[in-house]
């Protein structure tokens, strides 16, 4: 019996998945004029008035990243499509047609097998935008092969491990962090919508996987999915995985670091 759910609930996963690929393909890009590169079976689009010679190596890298994090358990099941724009508002013309798109402000998304990202940005080079949306690609590949859902993850876990991947691939470790950074319960960081409402989330959440990965490894994001996978229960699988109850965790970090705690 549980043989034919768990055949059911992949059939229906599947369906869903062939569907909204079909409708991006379709409700796409078909109107945007791209420059394109095939780079190890990753496309690359682009507009005019993108430089891609720094961008370029790093996608020929990619495929060695997810080695570093995962086992087994990462496998491509769509090939990866880049998306560069080089304006915001071509950027936000092409985010908004994806379904269910977020309408807090980014400068770049992963949806599916399609990674893209604003070629303008001010805040953030093009290299650490796409590490961090490599990154939320890999989890959900994994997620895919687990038969767990992405969402099943917390925000924090996700965009923290983006940050942690994004600034580890380029050695952008920062030494020390912004005073007033304050670590707060995670369970406040759980929802998207919570998430951005705080002020620091992202560097709060890479702070809490940045010590996750010295202290337990860098295969504790891996493990915590696999242990998933059959709980259900992410609180219950950090603990089986941590030996640390998820509320508390914030409350156990020691950092050299200038951090300020708060329960």
């Amino acid at each position: 019996m549980l043989r034919i759910l768990k055949y059911t609930i992949s059939s229906i996963l599947a369906v869903i998945l062939v569907f909204t690929y079909w409708y991006v393909e379709v409700n796409g890009t078909d109107d945007v004029k791209f420059n394109h590169i095939e780079i190890n079976d990753i496309s690359l689009n682009y507009e005019d008035g993108i430089v891609t010679s720094d961008i370029i190596p790093i996608i020929d890298n990619l495929e060695d990243v997810p080695s570093a994090y995962f086992g087994e358990h990462f496998k491509k099941h769509l090939p990866l499509r880049i998306y560069i724009l080089n304006s915001e508002e071509s950027y936000n013309k092409l985010v908004h047609r994806i379904p269910n798109a977020t309408l807090v402000e980014t400068e770049g998304i992963y949806f599916l097998n399609r990674i893209i990202l604003n070629g303008s940005s001010q805040y953030f080079s093009l290299d650490r935008l796409l590490l961090h949306e490599y990154a939320h690609y890999m989890l959900d590949e994994v997620c895919f092969e687990l038969g767990i859902r992405e969402g099943s993850l917390p925000q924090w876990f996700r965009e923290g491990f983006s940050e942690y991947v994004s600034r580890k691939e380029l050695n952008d470790i920062p030494q020390s962090l912004s005073k007033g950074i304050e670590l707060i319960d995670l369970g406040k960081l759980t929802k998207n919508e919570r998430f951005h409402e705080i002020i620091n989330s992202y560097e709060i959440s890479y702070i809490f996987l940045n010590d996750m990965m010295v202290r337990f490894g860098t295969g504790v994001v891996e493990d915590i999915m696999i242990d998933l996978a059959s709980t259900k229960n992410f609180n219950e699988s950090f603990y089986n995985i941590t030996n640390i109850p998820l509320e508390q965790y914030h409350e156990s970090i020691e950092l050299s670091l200038l951090v300020t705690k708060r329960k």
